[in-house]
């Protein structure tokens, strides 16, 4: 059986370790097959959900990513992301000051905006002033019912997304979950 004290980022970290802990009882409902040692950073069939997103719907950026939940919040660790989606080089574990996904995870819910900077939610967010994220669209994964991750498209420049990109990023997200249940004996 798998358990969050596996989660190798943080395996020397008796603290963190103790958070996550509660934490995946409280998000994910069970405490002894955790999602997070599902996926490592850079796994090649994340990144193929990624790019595959990417080519489709051009974004400035695709991040598939895991919620690693701590006492300051929902932080996330990046799984896969095309090129630098901000611009810059992502750090591996995302704060959620700075992201618009730790919102997706967090709300379980998905969130599109054409224009960040008049979104309710998100305008006021370190995404907008300090990453640049000035198109979003965000969709939450599950597994057994409950969001584990999501993958976003992000654009640098405010952007009307179709019907169909969004299709695309719930598509995306889909398989991600797919891949999850696959790799835990289909359950």
């Amino acid at each position: 059986m798998l358990d969050c004290r596996k989660m190798k980022a943080f395996r020397n970290r008796p603290d963190v370790m103790a958070m996550a802990q509660t934490r995946c009882e409280v998000l994910f409902g069970f405490r002894d097959e955790a999602i997070f040692p599902m996926f490592d950073s850079g796994d090649p069939q994340v990144r193929e959900i990624a790019f595959s997103l990417h080519a489709q719907i051009a974004p400035s950026g695709v991040l598939a990513f895991r919620a690693l939940p701590t006492a300051s919040g929902t932080q996330l660790e990046v799984l896969a992301n095309t090129d630098h989606p901000v611009g810059r080089q992502l750090e591996r574990v995302l704060m959620p000051e700075n992201t618009i996904g730790h919102l997706v995870v967090d709300l379980a819910r998905e969130i599109v905006s054409d224009d960040t900077l008049v979104h309710p939610l998100i305008k006021d967010t370190g995404a907008v002033s300090v990453m640049g994220i000035m198109a979003y669209i965000g969709v939450p994964c599950r597994f057994r019912g409950q969001v584990f991750g999501g993958i976003s498209a992000v654009d640098s420049h405010r952007r009307h997304w179709s019907h169909e990109e969004v299709q695309f990023v719930r598509d995306s997200a889909r398989a991600l979950e797919c891949l999850a249940k696959a790799r835990h004996g289909g359950l």
